[in-house]
């Protein structure tokens, strides 16, 4: 007569199920972590690409910042070769939106594309890799007592900027908490990719950095849409002429 083995019980099989459910809980953080660390040696390369490319721009057209948007107009039409093939921006959009103006022109890539984005996982409207607005004016624009208004809206020049390697031109708000706790002390510690002039992509914490223009670009967008934040690195102090850190 054969003898059958015994089976598990139901205890045991609840007290592997929960050692398992132990073991993936200890090993998640450490997962969450090593992809956040892959997540931000992809965004580094990307910045310091975006830089190079901004840098071949200035040497094409006379030493000039990219500037997309006409000052004079309420909005400037983008077109481009995929949905939803026309764009309009207001003046200050192109912190954000410059991807869908130079992507074609500059890159020879469809905006949609990821190196634009600061995780591959998020969608071509959450563009998280900023275009510094203090590239858009006159430096004067961005002074106290100096602001006049439109008529400071122009394109700015590689050599008028006098600290390369404390100017930054991208800032990277790429965890979206940004947007949930900005005025949280733990928060303010944090640290955020940002790229420099010089090339250098850097993650420096929120509170190390230098404040910017108050209020940003505020109640200075002609269409009356987005406005360039105060994050960071994106309204610098005394314009390209100022350092942000």
């Amino acid at each position: 007569m054969m003898r059958t083995r015994p089976g598990f019980t139901i205890l045991e099989l609840l007290l592997v199920i929960s050692i398992i459910v132990v073991l993936i809980s200890l090993a998640l953080p450490s997962l969450r972590s090593m992809r956040e660390r892959s997540e931000l040696v992809t965004l580094h390369a990307r910045v310091a690409g975006h830089i190079a490319a901004f840098s071949s721009y200035t040497a094409d057209f006379q030493d000039q910042w990219p500037f997309v948007t006409d000052p004079n107009a309420t909005y400037t039409v983008i077109n481009t070769n995929v949905p939803p093939y026309r764009s309009a921006l207001d003046f200050w959009d192109p912190y954000h939106n410059w991807h869908i103006a130079l992507a074609e022109p500059l890159y020879r890539r469809a905006w949609t594309d990821k190196i634009f984005r600061a995780r591959d996982r998020d969608g071509p409207a959450m563009v998280r890799i900023w275009y510094s607005s203090a590239f858009l004016a006159d430096p004067a624009f961005f002074t106290p007592d100096q602001r006049t208004g439109r008529e400071q809206w122009r394109s700015t020049r590689l050599a008028e900027v006098r600290f390369r390697d404390k100017k930054v031109l991208f800032s990277c708000p790429w965890d979206h908490t940004i947007f949930r706790h900005p005025t949280n002390e733990p928060f303010l510690h944090r640290t955020f990719p940002f790229g420099f002039v010089d090339g250098a992509v850097l993650e420096i914490p929120w509170r190390t950095m230098r404040g910017g223009y108050p209020g940003g670009t505020d109640r200075w967008t002609p269409g009356g849409g987005n406005t360039s934040p105060s994050f960071p690195g994106t309204s610098t102090l005394g314009g390209v002429r100022g350092r942000d850190r």
